[in-house]
């Protein structure tokens, strides 16, 4: 028993020598992150990408959408968002929409109107999101482009 108790206590002081080694050793300042998030992106709720824009446009006025044109292509946007992104997934689900969600840079306007439209989101019932998500659109649109 004696014996046990001794292993126990060394390993428990090298164990604790060795914690206290790594936190001195990696608690400078000179280290780089290893994610780093841009606040001024968004995520993009995609239903089309054409390569013209009347077809992009047709599909935009059915789902009361956005034509946006990147990389020479006329993307649709049905909604941005940053954190009720998985709200609205599951609102377009229901719906039975298929769709894709890009990553977007946004200025820093847009992002402090769409923080107060997500906090609209989160306790709007589900008939009011048509409005508020054409809203967004909107102010993206005047704020970005």
């Amino acid at each position: 028993m004696k014996k046990y108790l001794i292993v126990i206590l060394i390993a428990l002081l090298v164990g604790a020598g060795l914690g206290i080694y790594s936190y001195n050793k990696f608690k400078e300042d000179d280290s780089q992150p290893v994610f780093s998030f841009n606040k001024n992106q968004a995520y993009a709720v995609q239903i089309g990408a054409f390569d013209t824009f009347d077809n992009a446009e047709k599909l935009a006025e059915k789902y009361g959408g956005l034509v946006i044109l990147d990389n020479e292509k006329y993307r649709v946007y049905i909604a941005i968002v940053n954190e009720t992104l998985g709200l609205i997934k599951s609102y377009l689900d229901e719906k039975g929409l298929a769709y894709y969600i890009r990553t977007i840079e946004v200025n820093q306007d847009f992002i402090n109107k769409l923080n107060d439209y997500e906090t609209l989101l989160k306790v709007a019932n589900k008939n009011e999101y048509d409005t508020i998500i054409k809203n967004i659109l909107k102010d993206y649109k005047e704020l970005n482009l």
